[in-house]
């Protein structure tokens, strides 16, 4: 909650600012990062540890532009005095910096269009594998909520895909529930998690694929939802099986992991490193229409 109220605050303060200086390319980055610590107020909640642009992409849309990518350290001064990591994209073309630009005529944000690339090969983990053994040329990475729709809806035919077609593309899960949204979403995420350790096979199909989950869609009740995932799958799940501390840092590492690509909604699909907003780009490489 504190990460969520802090990123308001921050593209609250990027809203209402207007900021313009002149640089050349290789300084560009430096004044990013003095944008953010000249722009930032954390009245008295937090003060800032770093500034630092990880990445940055030309913007095909905007001629002389580029959005770059940020990552904001923050340490909290109440409570648990937690330190924290907020993601921003910006743009600039060298004199002025905008936080987002707005097609008249769709009224689409372009600053939800543009995305990380996934340069890093530790996504590629084979704890996350599900399908495949990795020595596929070609991959795929998937951040996904298990009570979210639209996943419900793809996962399925995604996976029975695969399945039809060994061989052709590695697949790596990766949990991302929305508790604000869907309540019991963490709670079957990490029963999930268990019954793979368990090794209980096509835990992620069987999950996507049951219409049990519907019945507490809004709810939080952890023992009802165990009760329901554990007719699904038929397992046993308890409240101490997704309780342990190996469990619950997993989500905890995969929720970092979708942060460093500023994910922020499901599904979220890449293939090859690329981010595809069709979601559909892997039937081309397993020849289907």
């Amino acid at each position: 909650m504190k990460s969520l109220m802090l990123k308001l605050l921050i593209i609250g303060i990027l809203g209402s600012s207007a900021f313009a200086f002149s640089a050349n390319a290789k300084d560009t980055e430096k004044y990013i990062e003095r944008f953010f610590h000249s722009v930032i107020d954390g009245r008295g909640s937090f003060e800032i540890k770093s500034v630092e642009v990880k990445d940055y992409k030309e913007v095909p849309e905007l001629d002389g532009w580029r959005v770059y990518f940020v990552d904001i350290k923050i340490k909290m001064l109440k409570g648990t005095k937690e330190e924290v990591t907020a993601h921003e994209k910006v743009f600039t073309n060298g004199k002025y910096i905008s936080k987002d630009f707005f097609e008249i005529r769709t009224k689409a944000s372009l600053k939800n269009k543009v995305s990380v690339d996934m340069k890093d090969s530790s996504y590629y983990n084979k704890e996350h594998l599900i399908y495949g053994d990795g020595s596929e040329k070609d991959k795929m990475v998937i951040f996904s909520d298990p009570l979210c729709p639209f996943c419900q809806e793809f996962i399925p035919e995604f996976l029975n895909d695969i399945k039809a077609n060994p061989g052709k593309i590695a697949v790596y899960y990766y949990h991302l529930p929305l508790p604000q949204i869907h309540p019991a979403s963490t709670t079957i995420s990490k029963a999930m998690s268990v019954a793979s350790h368990r090794g209980i096979k096509d835990v992620v199909l069987k999950t996507y694929k049951s219409k049990d989950f519907f019945e507490f869609h809004g709810a939080a009740d952890e023992a009802k939802i165990l009760s329901s995932f554990n007719k699904a799958l038929g397992v046993t799940v308890v409240s101490s099986d997704i309780d342990d501390k190996k469990i619950i840092q997993e989500l905890k590492d995969d929720k970092k992991f979708a942060g460093r690509l500023m994910i922020s909604g499901t599904p979220t699909i890449y293939l090859n490193g690329k981010k595809d907003n069709s979601r559909y780009k892997y039937k081309k490489i397993l020849g289907l229409k």
